[in-house]
């Protein structure tokens, strides 16, 4: 039967049909076409492969820009990156940010009057890589308070900062008097604390003879004792030292030879010991030298190591978190990543 005119018109408006994102090709196979929403899996791990934050799961068209949602985790350091990718890829479903156990730098406190002289003892604040810190005025001077150079509220990093506090003093009262002297030697072994008064004891003496720079002298008001700081979380008693004034110090003299219990505080248990004694070079920022300490994670000493330093090696140390570390002549430890061999 002939079709009407209005059939035939209402035929001629009817779009063709579209081919379906789900269609196959001649010989079966998915088309890329199909693949408008890929999904990738963003995991944050440390180097045992233990998680440390939620995964995030994400999702962008074939070849589009992937950004990666990176995350910021206290205690802990981005140090590698796997299955890396700029773009959604077919055969590419996760990338892992591998990150390492990362002590901060301490922040240094001082409160201080008009004149520069300290108030109270320096505090060495120390708390994790990227966790937030809070610092207030002394509460016996906050009236006094006047103003704070840095911000107080900040985060730990790699670099050790310093929060200077300025207080304008009411009549009666009186700061602390420092000596001059600007050294310190042992008369015998003596032993030293991470804070005046008696604090936590360490774990090596310094050696007798050995003479040490002063940073920072307190007096204990309650029984008159006298204390330095030689540095960083380094303080001693003045019983049996010898003041001395001389601007060209020589050296700190290295640790004695760390104990098994000195060892055994490590947070992580030592994998490898190579013992192999070779020679090797510092590599590091020109304009930033590295760090040496006690101990794997232990404490960091004042003395540190600039870029081309020539070093002797005694020890290279692999940890359970798959850190490395190397004992130079001296005792003291650095980071493996900071040795050119």
């Amino acid at each position: 039967m002939p079709r009407a005119e209005g059939d035939r018109a209402t035929e001629r408006q009817t779009p063709p049909k579209k081919a379906s994102t789900t269609d196959l090709t001649a010989s079966g196979q998915v088309t890329r076409r199909q693949h408008q929403d890929l999904a990738v899996l963003i995991r944050y791990l440390d180097s045992t492969a233990h998680q440390l934050a939620e995964p995030r799961q994400i999702w962008g068209a074939f070849r589009s820009e992937l950004k990666i949602p990176w995350q910021t985790i206290p205690g802990y350091l981005l140090y590698d990156i796997r299955h890396y990718q700029t773009q959604f890829l077919l055969n590419q479903t996760e990338i892992d940010l591998i990150y390492t156990k990362q002590l901060a730098a301490p922040l240094m406190v001082f409160h201080e009057d008009e004149t520069g002289q300290l108030l109270a003892p320096p505090a060495f604040i120390h708390g994790e890589l990227n966790r937030a810190f809070a610092i207030e005025p002394l509460t016996r001077y906050r009236e006094d308070f006047v103003r704070v150079d840095h911000d107080p509220h900040g985060v730990f990093g790699q670099t050790v900062q310093q929060l200077h506090f300025h207080y304008r003093l009411t009549a009666g009262q009186r700061p602390l008097t420092l000596t001059r002297d600007n050294a310190v030697t042992m008369r015998q072994p003596k032993q030293a604390y991470s804070s005046p008064h008696y604090g936590q004891p360490l774990a090596w003496p310094l050696p007798a003879g050995s003479t040490w720079q002063i940073f920072t002298t307190v007096k204990n008001p309650r029984d008159h004792s006298v204390w330095f700081n030689l540095g960083g979380d380094l303080w001693i008693d003045s019983l049996n030292t010898q003041l001395q004034q001389h601007p060209d110090l020589p050296q700190p003299a290295s640790p004695a030879k760390p104990t098994a219990q000195l060892l055994a505080s490590m947070p992580f248990a030592i994998l490898t010991r190579d013992e192999t004694v070779r020679r090797g070079q510092i590599k590091a920022s020109p304009s930033f030298p590295i760090s040496q300490w006690t101990f794997p994670y232990g404490r960091v000493i004042t003395q540190r190591l600039a870029d081309r330093t020539e070093v002797g090696v005694k020890c290279l140390l692999t940890l359970e978190n798959g850190s490395q570390w190397v004992q130079l002549d001296s005792g003291y430890y650095i980071e493996m990543k900071y040795l050119q061999v």
